[in-house]
């Protein structure tokens, strides 16, 4: 029963170009809205609301993102759904991630789809990793809130690190004592971070 807010955001710091926002909203933002209308009619969904184009310039990619974001939090959205193009190496390097971008800019959460995912019926498990970090715990009680709403199981994973057996200590090898084994230090690391 959620409404969702199809939303494209035209942006010349996106395009990599330079436009006074007069010539981009003229030249773009009409064919960008037919797109996205396109995009989104026929779905059969009746809870999609009509689609819009935030026109962002002149701009970068953290002032589109951060665009974006007042867009969701003027409609009081839950969280902002947004897909990946994945993409690595040099396309990475000259495009960058406007996803990735979002994700440090937004006070909005954000889910973000992958290039290779597959579609799912329903969001019924949701896996959330964590660092135990002040702004972690934040994200997850608003995650609990949102695993609440769609009756979802929720997982929580946090990685522990797994050294090398054996690390070399400065003061250790000093007093002639060489490698320290970790295997005591790592089960008691274990153990504290699953009592957090």
């Amino acid at each position: 029963d959620s409404t969702i807010y199809p939303v494209h955001v035209l942006s010349d710091g996106l395009l990599g170009l330079s436009l006074p926002p007069a010539v981009l909203e003229k030249t773009y933002k009409d064919l960008a809205q037919r797109k996205l209308e396109a995009l989104v009619c026929n779905r059969g969904v009746s809870t999609v609301a009509r689609p819009e184009v935030i026109v962002c310039a002149p701009s970068s990619r953290s002032q589109a993102a951060e665009a974006l974001d007042k867009f969701a939090r003027d409609k009081n959205a839950d969280f902002i759904f947004i897909s990946s193009h994945g993409r690595s190496g040099l396309k990475r390097a000259l495009l960058g991630s406007f996803a990735e971008t979002l994700v440090l800019h937004a006070q909005t959460p954000v889910m973000i789809s992958g290039p290779h995912d597959t579609a799912t019926p329903r969001l019924d498990r949701i896996i959330f990793p964590t660092d135990f970090s002040p702004l972690s715990k934040r994200a997850f009680a608003e995650t609990i809130k949102i695993a609440g709403r769609l009756q979802a199981s929720l997982t929580v994973l946090h990685a522990v690190s797994n050294p090398a057996e054996g690390y070399l200590s400065a003061g250790a090898t000093l007093l002639g004592a060489g490698f320290i084994p970790v295997r005591n230090m790592m089960e008691k690391n274990v153990t504290r971070q699953e009592k957090k």
